[in-house]
Parts: C-alpha cells; sequence; structure tokens
C-alpha cells in the first residue's frame, strides 16, 4: 500500500546506528512501566535507558561539532523551540499573578524537558525515515511481546510478582506492567496502523507476523477498556479498511466483476457501514450521557472545563506554566483537565496550541503527501485520544508523532530537466 516502490531504495543503517534505534525504542516503551519503578522514584526502567541514550548521543553530538540539522526536522524542534520559552514565561506569569505553584509543576517540567531532549536528539541524526521504520518496528514488537503474554498471564491470576494485572478485579481493566492502564492505552492507540503500515511494505511470512503482531497488540488494546481508545479505532479502523478496498478495486483492469463490485457493491457497503457505525456512536452516546447524568460525571466535567477556562484567562497568551492548573470547585487546585488542548492551553496559552495544531497539520501533511493512509489515521486515532488525556508528557506519544512525520518520506519528485544548449555556429578560437 505505498508509493514508495519507484524510489531508489537507501542504503542500509549501520548495525550500531540499528542498536541505537532500537535501545531507544525499547526504552520509550518501558516508559509505561511504571510499576517496576521504586516507590518515590519518578523514573523506571524506560527513563534510565532513555537516560542512557541521551548522555551518549550528547557525547557523540560534542565530539562532531559539524552536524547540521535535517531540514525536515526542523518543525518539531521549531515547536519545542517554541515551547519552552511559553513555558518559562508562562511560570512567571504565575509567579507575579500569586497564584499557588502545586506540586505537579515539578514531575510536568521534568517530563516535558525528558520529551523535548530524547525527541530533538533523535532528530539530529540521518536517514530518519530508515529509523523512523526501524523505531515503529521495534516499539510495536517489544510492547506486544511484553504485554500480551501479561495479559494470558492475567486471565488466571490478578498478579504475579511486582506485578498487578487488573484495576477492579480480573474483569476490570488490564494495565499490565503500568500504574495506569490508559497509559497502556495511549501506547497501543496507534498499533494497529502502525502494523497495517508495516506488514503493507512486506510479503510472504513477514506480513503474516506482523498482522499477527498486531492482532495480539489489538488484544491488549481492547483489554484496557479505554473509551478514548475504543472511539477513535471505531472511527479510524472502518475509514482505512474501506480505503484499502477502494485501492484494490480501483486497480485498472477490465474485469466486469471487479468493475461490478466498484460500482456496484462497494457504494452500498459504505451506505450500511456508515449507519451501522452512525448507530453505534448514538447508542453508545446515549448511553454514555445516561451514565453521566446519573453518576454526576457529566457535571463534573463540566465543571472541570469551565474552572480550565478560567485558569486560560488568567494568562491568555502565554499560559501559567507547568502544572495542573484546573481544578472542581475552582481553578488552580491542582487538577488536571484531561485533554490535551485544554491542559497545553492553561500551561501555554494560545500561543502553545497554535504552535501544537501546526505541528499536527504539519505532520498530518506529511502522511497525505506520502499517501501513507495508516499513518495518518495512526494520527488521527492518537489526536483523538488525546481529546480524554494530557499526552504531551509520555514519550510514547512524541515517537507515534516521529513515526508518522518520518515513516514515510514524501515521494520523490521528478529531476529538474536542463534545457540543451541550442546549436549554433562554433566561434573561431582569436588569432595570437
Amino acid at each position: 500500500m505505498s508509493a514508495a516502490s519507484s524510489r531508489p531504495a537507501e542504503p542500509r543503517l549501520p548495525l550500531a546506528a540499528r542498536a541505537s534505534v532500537a535501545w531507544v525504542a525499547v526504552g520509550v516503551v518501558l516508559t509505561t512501566a511504571t510499576q517496576l519503578r521504586v516507590p518515590g522514584l519518578p523514573v523506571g526502567i524506560g527513563e534510565t535507558l532513555l537516560a542512557v541514550w541521551i548522555a551518549l548521543r550528547l557525547a557523540l553530538l560534542s565530539q562532531a561539532l559539524g552536524v547540521g540539522v535535517p531540514r525536515a526536522a526542523r518543525p518539531i524542534l521549531w515547536f519545542w523551540f517554541v515551547s519552552v520559552p511559553l513555558l518559562i514565561a508562562g511560570f512567571l506569569s504565575q509567579v507575579l499573578l500569586r497564584i499557588p505553584i502545586h506540586g505537579s509543576a515539578y514531575h510536568d517540567s521534568l517530563a516535558f524537558a525528558f520529551c523535548a531532549f530524547s525527541v530533538s536528539l533523535f532528530l539530529l541524526q540521518t536517514q530518519l525515515a530508515q529509523r523512523a521504520r526501524l523505531a515503529a518496528g521495534v516499539m510495536l514488537a517489544t510492547a506486544t511481546a511484553g504485554l500480551f503474554p501479561l495479559l494470558v498471564i492475567a486471565l488466571r491470576v490478578p498478579a504475579a510478582g511486582p506485578f498487578e494485572f487488573w484495576v477492579a478485579g480480573i474483569f476490570g481493566r488490564f494495565q499490565g506492567w503500568a500504574t495506569n492502564p490508559n497509559q497502556i492505552a495511549l501506547l497501543m492507540v496507534p498499533t494497529p496502523f502502525i502494523g497495517l503500515y508495516l506488514a503493507g511494505g512486506t510479503r510472504g511470512r513477514r506480513r503474516l507476523g506482523w498482522l499477527a503482531v498486531t492482532t495480539c497488540a489489538g488484544a491488549v488494546g481492547v483489554a484496557t477498556l479505554s473509551n478514548g481508545l475504543m472511539a477513535a479505532w471505531a472511527v479510524c479502523l472502518p475509514a482505512v479498511a474501506v480505503v484499502a478496498a477502494w485501492r484494490y478495486l480501483a486497480r485498472p483492469t477490465r474485469s466486469i466483476l471487479r468493475g461490478g463490485v466498484l460500482w456496484g457493491a462497494l457504494p452500498v457497503f459504505l451506505l450500511t457501514l456508515g449507519a451501522a457505525v452512525a448507530a453505534w456512536v448514538l447508542m453508545h452516546a446515549a448511553r454514555a450521557a445516561g451514565g453521566l447524568s446519573s453518576s454526576g460525571e457529566g457535571q463534573l466535567r463540566y465543571q472541570i472545563w469551565s474552572n480550565a477556562m478560567k485558569a486560560i484567562a488568567a494568562s491568555p497568551v502565554v499560559g501559567l506554566g507547568p502544572g495542573a492548573h484546573a481544578g472542581i470547585d475552582q481553578p488552580f487546585s491542582g487538577f488536571e483537565v484531561h485533554n490535551t488542548f485544554l491542559d497545553w492551553a492553561t500551561a501555554t496559552g494560545a500561543l502553545g496550541v497554535i504552535a501544537y495544531c501546526a505541528l499536527l497539520g504539519w505532520a498530518a501533511w506529511r502522511a497525505w503527501r506520502a499517501r501513507q493512509v495508516e499513518l495518518l489515521a495512526a494520527l488521527a486515532a492518537v489526536t483523538m485520544f488525546s481529546l480524554f488525556h494530557f499526552v504531551l508528557r509520555h514519550p510514547s506519544y512524541w515517537f507515534a508523532l516521529l513515526v508518522v512525520a518520518y515513516g514515510a518520506p514524501a515521494p520523490a519528485t521528478a529531476p529538474r530537466r536542463v534545457p540543451a544548449p541550442r546549436a549554433g555556429p562554433v566561434p573561431e578560437p582569436a588569432l595570437p
């Protein structure tokens, strides 16, 4: 399903480069293993692996001061160059306004710095497309190989060793090696689409292997019982299936059967699928509305959003810096909105939200330009999930964004034709 067949093959990454990409990809996956952290420490195995990788990258870059910034990497770097001063200005604004500083500001500052350093150093390398594809494969394989066996074990025992697999009993939400099932859900949201993207670039047994890994990853995602994940998959997976069917049936052929399916059965199928999805969404929306009204959660969310808007109004341009600035009864009481756009607006103001929206638009444009519907769907799914959670502090989100933006480079443009010199009389050499 790729349009890259016309491009010349890229040179294979050296072994050291492949090991570096695999190291950082495994570290990103294990940042979700929060149950393995030492109590009282904000870092664990994944953060340690990334910290070692950051130190090694800094050491290598210090020996090669002539390393340039690839042009394709500049949008993400510019995002952080804009966001870091905004976070600092927001913190100063919070101090000037005499708003109490919540303890989450320290945690968020470390998380933002960690993500910014990891992403920036990954981008200061050559062959970004090949590195991003390799990171996607290693992350998907590591997450599935680690979490799917835990899910199988969790079906028989609710806990083993340092792991507590479930929230609210064996029929509750699967949290794997994390302390919050939403961390596993965020890791798994883009996996079906990245798995299909990787399978589309292979054949034979390798394609079947990636499809099997994708299926196992899907089972882990479903076990988290995340509403955000379910909503994202319910919208994006049918869209990818329809595009794949259209591409297959629209191939040039003289088959009457294929033409009949394309112009007859496929429109009927699309209308039926659209009606079914609309009915499913309306049914679950009605159930959710009834549950929210009966439990009071709807009113609670409305209060949190209202207090978030009050916090944004206190410093609408540059925000209030790192930390949770919303609240249930009143703003500035240390409670998150659990919505990336609103949480980021409280931290960096309107300027930060504009920069973030521009970054998402740039990543979507790259995936669209490369004709990679699977990667575009992965970005859409993660963005939908971010409406229910604050995802900018998680390395797994940023590396999913890297895979979308760099996993499929833009199609190669045709070489520019240089006009041939006009034929004319050859001048005679001058006499000495």
